[in-house]
């Protein structure tokens, strides 16, 4: 099985507490991961924008050469002449550079003459665009049409086809979007004839046959609502090989003299058990040069302001501690809490941005509970 080498990345330098657009080198789909081991993707393509930071960060990132694309085509129609495009993932996906291009007419090869070039989605974005959304060119979609997303490498990442045989769509060589010879069975993204169109709109029934088995003509559709068995494919986020993750440090230029801030929530965090006084614990950490040797916590559950605790202690330059600011019982239910430092050292803290952490966490029942008459069972 192929495996895609590492990217290529170079490390960068930013102001403290703001943010930077990463980017990698690669030929495959890029992947963002928060570190080396982690299987939660931080972000799918190039482009990774990271929330403001405040110390130095390492990010990891990996290429694969996937078998499936996160943006699909999922819609389209004659009436009128629309066409929906959706991130089928839950996670933001960079497509910058990539194009639609469409053909609406008996001639395979000749697509018409205007691209639809697609950017950022948010987890599971729908983004529309055709004669109601003032594309640039009229589009008479009927019969013998197909739509195809290309990548910035001129790689089909996705493919429809109506009333094409196999045959013509085993031939295509189309040239297009600055790309030429594209051919969506070379690709593997298409294989056999074309759907038939029998009605006004053809909707996407499932991800991915790659043939006219995915898609159903229907006399209505429904655009800008996700598609039903609509998942990521199992190909396109595992199955694959994927390349060695290579490191990106982002680093601080300076650091503030005096910053405080609750990096998180130690307790209580997941389930608890209800009616049981449970200590309440939060993560005060150092983010200022200086030794941090007093701040004011204040805290809430559910929005209702609690007690305000006053912390002392020495913590140096990027250290943290976990404090105990108080105990309670909880009913049973689900309690969000949120807790800010202020005033470390006695002084106002005028970066405010990282002072605040927030959890959820829920109240399970906890005791004996009778259900029924016990005497009868």
């Amino acid at each position: 099985m192929y495996e895609p080498p590492a990217p290529s990345v170079s490390d960068t330098s930013i102001a403290y507490g703001s943010s930077v657009i990463l980017t990698a080198i690669s030929n495959d789909s890029l992947f963002w991961y928060a570190d080396d081991t982690s299987s939660a993707e931080l972000h799918i393509g190039n482009g990774f924008k990271t929330p403001h930071l405040f110390d130095t960060t390492t990010y990891y990132v990996e290429a694969r050469a996937a078998a499936g694309s996160p943006i699909l085509i999922t819609e389209f129609s004659s009436n009128p002449d629309d066409i929906e495009i959706q991130n089928i993932t839950g996670n933001y996906v960079d497509a910058t550079g990539w194009q639609v291009i469409i053909c609406d007419g008996s001639n395979i090869n000749s697509p018409v003459s205007a691209t639809w070039t697609l950017g950022t989605f948010a987890p599971y974005e729908i983004k529309m665009n055709g004669d109601s959304y003032n594309f640039p060119v009229n589009l008479a979609f009927a019969s013998s049409d197909w739509i195809m997303i290309v990548d910035n490498n001129g790689k089909i990442m996705d493919f429809v086809a109506s009333d094409y045989s196999a045959a013509e769509i085993q031939n295509m060589s189309v040239t297009a979007g600055g790309f030429t010879g594209l051919n969506p069975v070379a690709d593997n993204e298409w294989t056999g004839p074309g759907f038939t169109s029998s009605s006004t709109f053809f909707i996407r029934q499932y991800y991915d046959a790659n043939d006219a088995s995915d898609w159903v003509s229907a006399p209505t559709g429904s655009f800008n609502q996700p598609n039903p068995n609509m998942s990521k494919n199992p190909a396109f986020s595992a199955s694959v090989c994927p390349s060695p993750r290579a490191p990106l440090t982002v680093y601080m230029k300076s650091y503030p003299n005096l910053d405080a801030g609750i990096s998180g929530i130690a307790n209580p965090s997941g389930s608890q058990p209800s009616g049981v006084n449970l200590p309440v614990e939060f993560v005060i950490h150092n983010y200022g040069q200086n030794t941090l040797t007093s701040a004011v916590v204040n805290w809430t559950v559910n929005g209702v302001v609690q007690n305000t605790y006053s912390w002392t202690g020495s913590l140096p330059f990027l250290a943290s501690d976990t404090i105990t600011v108080g105990s309670m019982s909880f009913n049973g239910g689900v309690y969000n809490l949120q807790a800010w430092t202020a005033m470390p050292n006695g002084i106002a803290d005028t970066i405010n941005a990282n002072d605040t952490a927030y959890s959820t966490f829920n109240a399970c029942m906890n005791g004996i509970y009778t259900i029924g008459n016990p005497s009868t069972g």
